[in-house]
């Protein structure tokens, strides 16, 4: 079998292969059914939203050891309680956004209810840890109407790691929590309002987007965010937001190290925004770009860069620029045009496609077949979707052609001499 040939078929199992590895699911306590990581994972998100918390990633492990422990016991109570949460949680995703916020308060003090109540099968430890949780994360870091509580000052910490892309310390969210108390004293209720309404939809919502999706929605929020601090740059909470920004993403640092020195060096900030160019633009919403993939356009692109080819070069930087610069401010219907006239494939994929480097080409093949299958498995969904669309049309058309008949009269019209026509009903007996 020939190398390019081997290479076609391992890249059209690539989606299969996701997909199995994100079946993979790590054991905790066997037993029928066992307890998985899958099955905890589930559980805690659905306490965090049902019951408004976060949980730290310390916490995560505790919650982790209170199911455990209750799992080694005799009974299936807490393990039919758990199947069921990991279920309505599945529910809560398919929701939209505005649903998920109506049922909230019914589907929490439904929760506390049975926490409070002892009706919960997952047990005394559990029920009172949660409900620990809950009075912590309602604790009200500033008053007013609504309140600041510490939940939502934790999620819109969360929210701000996302945009900016940084990783913030203990002492760095204490320091965010000091400008958020005083903002809460200072804004009107629109403001705050609004934030209790866009960070619950954001961190749900998040839950039911798939990589490139995130990607597309993080490149919007922060191009959003770093207009409004550039806009005013001597204000304290912008000048923070700057900092922290810049202490992650600037050349050289942990986060962003230089790959290849030179007038303009080559980061990794550069590869990993060129790597969402490539998923968005190729259309791989549901896989992306795999480990192998990005790992290998990286070193196609380092050593471009270490040989001082300035036509790849300038080839790259023109795809990022427009990435970085074009495609934020571009509406749904631009971009969906972008795609349709076959625009901005990607100047240097096309250099890596006509490189004299069999393995450039071969990763060009690979990408190319993994997006026809993907192409081909949203055709099929389509049309799986549009067929259950038409089914669900001919049943009611059967159904009220049915009911048609049922109210139509049963009998017959004979003729009456009186009239001289056929206008005489006699129903059957």
């Amino acid at each position: 079998m020939s190398a390019l040939r081997c290479l076609r078929y391992i890249t059209l199992l690539v989606p299969a292969v996701a997909g199995l590895l994100r079946a993979q699911d790590r054991l905790l306590v066997p037993g029928n059914p066992p307890l998985t990581e899958a099955a905890v994972a589930a559980a805690a998100q659905f306490y965090e939203w049902s019951l408004d918390v976060r949980l730290s990633e310390a916490q995560y492990p505790e919650f982790e050891r209170l199911l455990a422990d209750r799992w080694k016991q005799p009974g299936s109570a807490a393990k039919a309680e758990l199947f069921n949460t990991r279920t309505r949680w599945g529910e809560v995703v398919g929701l939209s956004v505005t649903a998920r916020g109506q049922i909230q308060p019914r589907v929490q003090d439904s929760i506390l209810a049975r926490l409070r109540g002892r009706g919960s099968a997952l047990g005394d430890d559990a029920s009172r840890w949660l409900l620990a949780r809950h009075a912590e994360a309602h604790q009200a870091l500033a008053p007013g109407n609504p309140p600041l509580t510490k939940v939502l000052a934790d999620r819109m910490a969360d929210y701000w790691e996302w945009v900016l892309g940084v990783r913030l310390s203990d002492r760095e969210r204490r320091e965010l929590q000091q400008f958020q108390v005083a903002q809460w004293a200072q804004r009107d209720v629109a403001w705050k309002r609004n934030w209790m309404a866009v960070i619950p939809a954001w961190w749900t919502t998040m839950a039911n987007l798939g990589p490139v999706e995130r990607t597309l929605l993080r490149v919007t929020a922060r191009t959003n965010v770093m207009a409004e601090i550039r806009g005013d740059p001597a204000e304290p909470f912008n000048r923070w937001r700057l900092a922290r920004y810049q202490a992650t993403h600037a050349p050289g640092t942990e986060m962003n190290p230089i790959l290849v020195p030179g007038a303009v060096p080559l980061t990794q900030d550069m590869v990993t925004q060129y790597c969402e160019f490539v998923e968005w633009r190729w259309r791989l919403q549901l896989t992306g770009l795999g480990a192998q993939q990005r790992q290998q356009l990286q070193q196609f692109v380092i050593a471009d860069w270490k040989r001082g080819d300035e036509t790849a070069r300038q080839a790259f930087l023109a795809d990022l620029r427009w990435w970085l610069d074009v495609f934020p401010g571009l509406s749904e219907a631009e971009r969906q045009n972008v795609i349709y006239k076959n625009a901005h494939m990607g100047a240097y994929l096309e250099r890596l496609h006509q490189s004299p480097n069999g393995n450039a080409r071969l990763w060009y093949v690979a990408l190319e077949s993994l997006t026809l299958e993907t192409l081909r498995y949203r055709a099929a969904m389509q049309n799986m979707y549009i067929q259950t669309w038409r089914s669900m049309i001919e049943s009611n058309r059967a159904t009220m052609t049915q009911i048609a008949r049922n109210m139509a009269p049963s009998g017959r019209y004979e003729y009456d001499a009186r009239t001289g026509a056929y206008d005489r009903y006699v129903p059957y007996f």
